[in-house]
């Protein structure tokens, strides 16, 4: 139904006819859940190779880093809040993606700005790329 502005829009119905374009990337489990896995925005093309930010951001956690990741089609900038831990990330990152190394720059931040949703704000990343 889309994003309602008043109480009015609660009894719409369907207006948008079964899409409701969000930008939200999502993928279906075995058992027929949908998970939201990260916003079509959220990509950028190093060497001519599409790469999602989310994804990158979630595999490197997983390798138990913290990060936050930006980018332009130059560089993958990756925040992390670990000194020391830039090399590693950066190799985390050109395994995950078989990119050269020069694709990728990692930044010690001191914290990664979030919400109370606990979302990253991206827009309050350091100007680093």
């Amino acid at each position: 139904m889309g994003y309602a502005q008043s109480r009015l829009d609660l009894t719409l119905g369907d207006v948008h006819g079964h899409i409701l374009q969000t930008g939200d990337m999502a993928m279906r489990d075995d058992d027929g859940f949908y998970y939201i896995v990260g916003r079509k925005s959220r990509f950028i093309k190093l060497f001519g190779n599409r790469v999602s930010l989310d994804e990158i951001e979630q595999l490197i956690r997983q390798s138990g880093i913290d990060c936050a990741c930006a980018g332009n089609d130059e560089k993958l900038v990756i925040y992390i809040t670990v000194a020391g831990q830039q090399k590693d990330v950066v190799n985390v990152a050109q395994r995950l993606t078989q990119l050269h190394s020069s694709a990728f720059r990692a930044v010690v931040i001191e914290t990664i700005p979030r919400n109370e949703a606990g979302k990253i704000l991206y827009a309050e990343l350091p100007g680093e790329l």
